[in-house]
């Protein structure tokens, strides 16, 4: 994404395939001063290993003024290797999810939203429980899973269960497995406390 005209953009994709070097250049006129984004963004099964810019997995960003002739981006990436993980968890109300999941999940009083650091799937080895802590009392009730959905942006997991009775403050161990990244990457075992409020 370009925020502003060059007179020039340049492109050599990849400088060395095999190497998995790669190389991007823009060009404006000489003593102009402008300010410029660059998004570099890689296929789900690659990342970036180093660059002259910064980037997180396989997400690339300039954002800088630019009074050069020229700016050439160079970088290398490498084959994703990296599990997906949780970066948020919670339990949320009904009210909280799309309206067009309303019915299927108005049946379950205990939901919980999940966040992934990348696109996810579910594969045939999905498994999720809620295992009870007795953190606040010795009533131990796990929760199974009863339905579940993975949302348009394969980032974001709901999931529904049915509790019995509420126990206020009780701490649950959330066991996830059967998510992988669009590389197969299997997200890795840990445990992930959900609190009942």
């Amino acid at each position: 994404m370009f925020e502003q005209n060059f007179s020039f953009v340049t492109k050599k994709f990849p400088i060395n395939y095999e190497l998995n070097k790669y190389l991007f250049g823009i060009f404006n006129q000489r003593g102009q001063k402008l300010f410029t984004e660059v998004n570099i963004s890689l296929f789900p099964q690659k990342k970036f290993k180093s660059a002259n810019f910064s980037f997180q997995e396989n997400i690339g960003r300039f954002y800088a003024a630019q009074s050069n002739f020229r700016k050439i981006f160079l970088w290398d990436t490498v084959t994703d290797r990296d599990s997906p993980f949780v970066s948020l968890h919670e339990k949320i109300s009904l009210a909280q999810i799309p309206d067009k999941l309303k019915e299927k999940f108005e049946s379950n009083n205990f939901l919980v939203e999940l966040h992934f650091n990348e696109n996810v799937k579910i594969n045939n080895n999905f498994l999720v429980k809620l295992v009870d802590r007795n953190f606040v009392n010795q009533d131990t009730e796990n929760l199974f899973l009863k339905n579940f959905e993975l949302l348009d942006d394969y980032r974001t997991l709901i999931l529904g269960f049915t509790q019995k009775k509420s126990q206020d403050l009780e701490r649950y161990f959330l066991e996830l497995s059967g998510v992988e990244d669009f590389f197969g990457n299997k997200i890795k075992k840990k445990n992930r406390t959900i609190i009942d409020r």
